[in-house]
């Protein structure tokens, strides 16, 4: 891995000679901050330091790696998700656009109450892939069953609250999302716990020109909403297939139950933070599409998701690369606080560069992309945007408490965004409008941010 210079040869032929230690490399041990050096002869202590040096050093580099693959990926998914955007949001009015967030809100919130957490144990376990492989495909088959049906009664209420008739055909032809993808091989999780960042970063930028290219065409074709969600389901498609293609390790129908409670037992704290997660940052689109309608919904959305599009994946590529990394470290307090803080630093720069257009130049911005039908959105977008990044540092102190199973303070900090949230968008939205619900998200976490950071320090004292 371009790790071992030429001035480690002494050290090699140490831990040749030094099957206890060799021991704790193949294990993955030699970070863990209760292996003290103290309890080792004189040669193994300057032994066991060079391990921790070079297995730091290493971690530090393909988190870097990690990092600059996905950074390359979230630059091009930028560019065709504005690519995407423009087009739709001539071939699609603001009505349409309202329909398909309410759409995503029946999809995200019953994938999120229903999370397992597959993914996550996966990358925390010290099994291979293989001992999950089975029983983790046979799960999230199950899961996306259950998922599919509890969208179609999703379907028939919110029609009569959003007193949108459409919705009980468009959310029960979007249930068919969660049931396809619930057969991806579980094998793609392999790209991230390995750290093998290129095939990763290739393999998610392919689903999204499929499901891009699937949206545009068809919306030219359609001129309805009814496009977005059979891209959704074509790309879900493509997912399966290219899931099964790309890996010789292939599920079987096999459950096995005492891997299964490895799972489900992980997925205790992760499930509520999903699900208060996700209800944390649609809980406005609700709210908004009951008080405003449709129309201002999909004018309020839109403007939403190309700033947080731009904040939020700075904070997922850095977090994609990181979370392996902040995993190995969670024994050892010491150097993960370094890690984050590192991280820290490098995304908060990072941000305030994304800020600056977004800020300084909505009018424009929204001119070359939307068009001039959408310009009632420009007030609103810097406040959007600060909200949107300081979701992304919040984003990086989950990451941080995912990767050291903090599930119960990041579900305390998540219900404490809510309360803080809803009240003030509700009276901000009320008074102001779409610049008033704009406000109300990057006031309250503007209030919410401080306490998860501090929580976080605490945690890694």
């Amino acid at each position: 891995m371009g790790i071992i210079g030429t001035g480690d040869t002494f050290f090699l032929g140490r831990l040749v000679r030094s099957p206890s230690l060799t021991e704790l490399l193949l294990s993955g041990q030699v970070n863990n901050s209760r292996l003290s050096v103290s309890d080792t002869d004189p040669d193994q202590k300057r032994l066991l330091l060079w391990l921790r040096k070079k297995t730091t050093m290493g971690y530090s580099k393909q988190a870097l790696r990690g990092f600059g693959w996905h950074s390359v990926v979230t630059f091009l998914t930028a560019t065709m998700t504005a690519l995407k955007l423009a087009f739709l949001a001539r071939l699609l009015d603001q009505r349409e656009f309202g329909l398909f967030a309410y759409i995503t809100i029946a999809l995200g919130l019953t994938e999120a109450i229903t999370e397992t957490g597959i993914n996550v144990t996966i990358i925390q376990a010290k099994e291979s892939i293989k001992y999950f492989l089975n029983t983790a495909w046979v799960i999230a088959i199950f899961r996306g069953l259950i998922i599919g049906l509890v969208m179609l009664g999703m379907g028939v209420s919110m029609s009569s609250f959003f007193s949108e008739p459409n919705l009980t055909v468009l959310v029960g032809l979007a249930a068919l999302v969660p049931v396809v993808k619930g057969f991806i091989n579980p094998a793609i999780v392999t790209l991230h716990k390995e750290l093998r960042f290129f095939r990763d970063s290739v393999y998610r930028l392919s689903l999204l020109v499929v499901e891009a290219g699937l949206a545009v065409l068809l919306a030219w074709y359609w001129h309805s909403v009814t496009a977005l969600v059979v891209a959704m389901i074509g790309a879900a498609v493509f997912e399966v297939i290219i899931s099964f293609l790309l890996f010789r390790l292939r599920p079987v129908f096999e459950y096995i139950p005492s891997r299964a409670k490895s799972i489900f037992n992980n997925a205790k704290g992760l499930s509520v933070s999903a699900a208060l997660s996700y209800i944390s940052e649609n809980v406005d689109d609700l709210i908004l599409g009951k008080l405003l309608g449709t129309a201002p919904l999909g004018l309020y959305h839109t403007g939403y998701s190309l700033t947080h599009r731009a904040t939020l994946g700075v904070s997922q590529s850095l977090s994609h690369g990181a979370f392996p990394v902040f995993a190995q470290f969670r024994t050892d307090l010491p150097r993960l606080k370094r890690a984050f803080l590192k991280s820290f630093l490098g995304l908060s720069l990072l941000l305030v560069a994304v800020l600056i257009p977004l800020i300084g130049f909505p009018k424009l911005i929204i001119e070359i992309i939307l068009g001039q039908k959408w310009l009632a959105v420009v007030p609103a977008l810097p406040w959007l945007a600060a909200a949107g990044a300081l979701q992304a540092l919040t984003s990086l102190c989950y990451t941080v408490m995912t990767s050291t199973e903090s599930y119960k303070q990041m579900n305390a900090h998540r219900i404490f965004g809510l309360i803080v949230f809803v009240p003030l968008f509700l009276w901000l939205s009320l008074q102001f409008g779409l610049l008033g619900a704009a406000m109300g998200w990057a006031i309250a976490r503007a209030i919410s941010f401080p306490v998860v950071f501090w929580l976080v320090l605490r945690r890694l004292k």
